[in-house]
């Protein structure tokens, strides 16, 4: 039953659009912890599961249960600004979306079927509605357009609230001697790494497909393999689309990731483990000199029924973990990887020329590589005390195009943003609210972290250094070929943050790449948790950050230099009013002094203005359950203060007022 439970939960919580960094139904954040762990152990626990049936029916189960879970949920958005939408960052495709806003109340539906015909054999699907209804929207029949585009609105869907097909796989344990157990269909891709093939995004769970297959080395060693359908997401180069004027079919169902991972058991080693992972991701196009591709100009040649194939984007990613645990005082861990992406200039467009664009991808040919390595000393300073270490470095080139995009952390540091660092171009900051936490590429990286940390009955404490220069640090790199937005900007303000163009699809707030760099940083970081006997439930959560980012730009230039002094701060209390119900009421205080933080070079001469910003948050929140019922409300004040050396550029932003808030019931 446990296994039941934990995975009925776990799919409860990929039914909503609410990422699990923000106020995501319908567990507490307490809960979603113990569920992760439990997830883990699971994972451990039963290894001819891993994402497969279990091998026989749990005891008192019987194997031709068929279960039927739903959920109901509803978000609300109100912000005092006029635009109307379900989610407050949504597609920035050019022709923009019908569900980004800021002001939305929208339902949500989700009814998943899980049967298991015999004690091996396990099928289920999902039945999700989208996020694009609102209320307002229940008498109305859409916006048809004449020609459509890339909204649901062209095709009068808007406010339909269509449902989708989601999650359908069927799975069979030992379906043959040797087989530990076969998957064909949906995956979350949890079993590979952020660095070769990364679990997909909480709002898209369980929407990859493939074929995925285990076996068991012995009582040593497990090795899975499968080939995964390379969404046009990931797009490669130029998102996938057909660049070629003559060609006709861009063969999207034939492009793959072909994949596999290798793991040693606890029979090898109890106390070490290591994880060899790789990948290959294949984009094919048809050979426009074939005679058989459609919209070949080669008459010349007979047809004879095949279509050969040239590879449009090939990408090769590989890593090797290795873990050491087991012991009481100490813990390591090192991670080796490698990527090699290669798109073909023949089939590719360079959207990074000219257009100053994101691109998942660097227009050439590239190898490099990613280490880092982590030493934990346990009880160092008495129970509950660890002091960590992590040396991390991450090459100019590396690029885990299918890696995670989201919802992973590779580094220890708390970092620029605090949603997480991940190795990749392909980042995922779109389609989240206000709330949720931006998370930003460490390409490039290379430095240290140095932390200590204590947990105990009244008091958590961390501490934080962390030291990283720039991999990507250069002079007159050719940016024909790297993407980048032309810009020199400094901190990103993801609290009022606004996408830089229509061709941003989710990158790193501050861009990986500039003609001119000359970079470091400093990050350092505290933060104190009290739990008083005061109040029931009494918590008092303090976090202060500093951070230093130095960048010389032009090395044949002083007047471009950027220096800046970012410094953040929260406080908050937090309680427990009811049995139902808990809250928190908090302010966040920043105040960044950024010298030299954005200009331009016109007329051959560097103008760059110095910066001043105070922003002031102060917010609170609510969180309710009662037996399948659970939901949460957050408001928050936002004002902003910028001066310049420029007073042209002076500004005040808000106050804004904005909330977030959710109801969902299961049944």
């Amino acid at each position: 039953m446990k296994t039941l439970f934990v995975l009925w939960a776990l799919a409860q919580t990929g039914t909503s659009t609410a990422p699990p960094d923000g106020d995501a139904p319908p567990f507490t954040d307490a809960q979603l912890d113990w569920l992760e762990s439990m997830k883990e152990q699971l994972r451990e626990e039963a290894q001819s599961s891993g994402g497969g049936a279990p091998a026989s029916a749990p005891s008192g189960v019987s194997a031709s249960a068929l279960e039927l879970k739903a959920e109901a949920y509803t978000k609300w958005l109100f912000r005092n600004n006029t635009s109307q939408g379900c989610v407050t960052y949504g597609n920035p495709h050019p022709s923009g979306d019908n569900f980004a806003g800021d002001n939305g109340a929208c339902p949500e539906l989700a009814l998943t079927i899980i049967g298991r015909p015999t004690a091996k054999i396990e099928g289920s699907f999902r039945i999700q509605s989208r996020y694009g209804q609102q209320f307002a929207d229940y008498f109305e029949n859409g916006d048809l357009r004449d020609i459509p585009d890339a909204s649901s609105e062209s095709l009068g869907q808007n406010h339909s609230a269509p449902l989708q097909l989601r999650g359908i796989y069927v799975r069979v344990a030992q379906p043959v001697p040797y087989v530990d157990w076969f998957l064909a269909g949906s995956s979350d891709l949890g079993m590979f790494d952020p660095f070769t093939v990364g679990r997909v995004r909480f709002i898209e769970r369980f929407n990859a497909k493939g074929l995925f297959l285990q076996t068991s080395l012995g009582e040593y060693a497990k090795l899975l393999l499968a080939r995964i359908a390379l969404s046009k997401l990931y797009g490669t180069a130029n998102y996938n689309s057909l660049e070629d004027p003559l060609l006709t079919n861009p063969f999207w169902a034939r492009d793959a990731v072909y994949a596999f991972s290798l793991g040693t058991l606890p029979a090898l080693a109890d106390r070490f483990s290591l994880t060899v992972n790789g990948s290959v991701v294949l984009d094919e196009e048809a050979d426009r000199d074939d005679p058989d591709a459609p919209g070949s100009t080669n008459t010349n040649d007979p047809q004879d029924g095949i279509t050969a194939a040239a590879p449009r984007f090939l990408g090769m990613n590989g890593s090797v973990t290795a873990n050491l645990t087991g012991f009481d005082a100490f813990r390591a861990k090192l991670i080796l990887a490698l990527s090699h992406n290669a798109p073909s200039e023949e089939y590719v467009s360079n959207i990074a020329l000219g257009g100053l664009g994101f691109s998942n991808v660097v227009y050439d040919t590239n190898t490099d590589l990613a280490a880092i390595g982590r030493f934990e000393l346990v009880d160092l300073f008495g129970e509950g005390s660890a002091l960590k270490l992590e040396y991390f470095n991450i090459g100019a080139n590396f690029n885990a195009v299918v890696g995670s995009r989201r919802e992973e952390d590779v580094l220890l540091t708390d970092g620029f943003l605090e949603g997480g660092q991940l190795p990749t171009l392909n980042l995922a900051n779109e389609l989240i609210d206000f709330n949720d936490k931006f998370y930003e590429s460490c390409v490039g990286w290379h430095g240290g972290t140095l932390v200590a940390e204590t947990t105990g009955d009244f008091l958590d404490f961390t501490a934080e250094g962390t030291f990283l220069t720039y991999n990507t640090n250069l002079q007159d790199r050719n940016m024909d070929l790297y993407p980048g937005f032309g810009g020199f900007t400094g901190y990103t303000d993801t609290q009022l943050f606004s996408y830089a163009n229509t061709n941003d699809r989710g990158r790193d707030p501050r861009t990986v790449y500039a003609r001119n760099q000359d970079r470091l940083s400093a990050i350092g970081m505290a933060k104190v948790r009290l739990k008083p006997d005061l109040w029931r439930g009494a918590e008092i959560n303090l976090k202060l950050k500093y951070i230093f980012d130095k960048d010389g730009r032009d090395a044949d230039l002083e007047e471009d230099d950027y220096q800046g002094n970012l410094l953040m701060g929260d406080l908050n209390l937090g309680g427990q009013l009811l049995d139902q119900l808990s809250g928190n009421v908090g302010l966040s205080l920043d105040s960044w002094s950024e010298d030299g933080r954005s200009g331009t070079y016109a007329g051959g001469r560097a103008n760059f203005v110095d910066y001043r910003t105070l922003r002031l948050r102060p917010y609170l929140g609510f969180r309710y359950s009662l037996g399948a019922l659970s939901a949460g409300y957050h408001l928050e004040l936002v004002t902003k203060n910028v001066t310049t050396s420029d007073p042209v550029l002076d500004a005040s932003i808000g106050p804004v007022i904005r909330s977030v808030g959710w109801i969902a019931a299961q049944f």
